[in-house]
């Protein structure tokens, strides 16, 4: 046998394993024999994976039922305490750090908290620092069984390098993040942007679990995009698609913090809304709910263009389903049905009532875990999902 065959023969048995245990995974409570019939591979395969994943404390026996015939099945499902991994969060003012399973369950994290938003190296050297008391506390059947650490971080992200490019919230540029938290632990490090991190725990546990594509949209102080499709995130050259805040939507209009004018970001996202009037978001929904004219018209025109863009999302990328997140849903819950009410008018009519459009709120994640989660799917996805 040729060494290119061997390795074609290695890459086709771990892609068995992967398309077996990701069954189990999303479809909790299968048996062996429905595992065979799903895949159409053998029973005596499908054992023999089964019981290497069993080993290697990734499945487990949950119960016993009966299949068509009446016989005894047994039924399957992940074992959450299989593996672990770190999730670092870097916000503005805090850092979460906490400890995940392969379930998706936070089991333990620990907050810093800082009083600005200004990073530089000596706070992340302080992070990092933290982060290894933090796994100090935890028993060796544990720390053996970490797989690696996530960190999710605002801004853009180089994916193979690790290397955070700018992130205008934190107040970096260029910094080896990826390099500077792998000098402190032996784990494999993995750095994303936070939008692209959402969306992996959303695939991995969330609303998608079980949708291969789809897209998520932030809202926050700045507007970006993450995009599923046939289950793989699309990342582009440089692990910057799904920029749609700086995308030109009226030449010559708001002037952006990338320098243009008119981009999108300047009519949807959080800071630009509030500079418009100098209030709050929350404040200029209860004057428009009031009848304000300045707040309602200001209101209109974040509705049109938010739905407009819906609608060119659906058009381009025909989703399934679409999940809102960021600052201005917790501040404006309702977006996202809004738009569910007003993309029609902008869509293709074959498209029409073919999409879900739903917040991050209604995810079965917990919202003040979800930060954390997000890191932590960063290195869950890269294990045990096909990339």
């Amino acid at each position: 046998m040729t060494q290119q065959l061997k390795q074609d023969c290695e890459t086709m048995k771990e892609g068995n394993r992967l398309l077996v245990f990701n069954l189990i995974r999303t479809h909790s409570g299968l048996s062996r024999a429905e595992l065979a019939k799903i895949t159409r591979m053998s029973s005596t395969s499908i054992g023999r994976i089964v019981n290497g994943l069993m080993e290697d404390n990734l499945v487990m026996e949950t119960g016993t039922g009966q299949n068509k015939l009446g016989r005894k099945a047994t039924s399957l499902d992940v074992n959450p305490g299989g593996r672990f991994a770190l999730g670092i969060d870097l916000d503005v003012y805090e850092a979460c750090i906490g400890l995940v399973n392969l379930g998706g369950t936070l089991l333990h994290s620990r907050v810093m908290v800082f009083e600005n938003g200004n990073y530089n190296e000596d706070r992340l050297q302080q992070i990092a620092a933290e982060a290894e008391n933090f796994l100090d506390g935890f028993s060796s059947d544990i720390k053996e069984n970490i797989i690696g650490i996530g960190l999710t971080v605002p801004g853009h992200i180089l994916w193979n390098s690790g290397e955070l490019i700018l992130s205008p919230q934190l107040n970096l540029h260029n910094i080896r993040l990826k390099a500077l938290f792998q000098s402190h632990f032996a784990y494999p490090v993995y750095v994303d942007n936070d939008v692209k991190s959402q969306a992996l725990a959303e695939r991995l546990w969330g609303m998608a679990r079980h949708e291969p594509d789809f897209l998520m949209i932030s809202m926050g102080n700045g507007l970006g995009i993450s995009f599923f499709q046939n289950g793989r995130l699309l990342r582009g050259r440089d692990n910057i698609a799904g920029e749609l805040g700086h995308i030109v939507v009226k030449p010559g209009g708001y002037l952006c913090d990338c320098g243009k004018r008119g981009c999108l970001q300047t009519y949807l996202c959080l800071s630009a809304i509030e500079k418009r009037l100098k209030k709050p978001l929350a404040e200029i929904l209860s004057e428009a709910e009031n009848g304000d004219a300045k707040a309602l018209a200001l209101i209109d025109e974040i509705l049109e263009m938010g739905s407009v863009w819906t609608a060119n999302l659906i058009n381009i990328y025909n989703p399934p389903l679409i999940i809102f997140s960021g600052k201005v849903m917790k501040i404006w819950p309702d977006f996202p049905q809004q738009m569910n009410q007003l993309y029609g008018q902008y869509v293709w009519s074959h498209l029409k009532n073919s999409i879900k459009i739903v917040s991050a709120d209604e995810s079965p994640l917990p919202s003040n875990a979800r930060p954390v989660l997000s890191a932590a799917a960063i290195v869950f996805y890269q294990y045990f999902l096909p990339q």
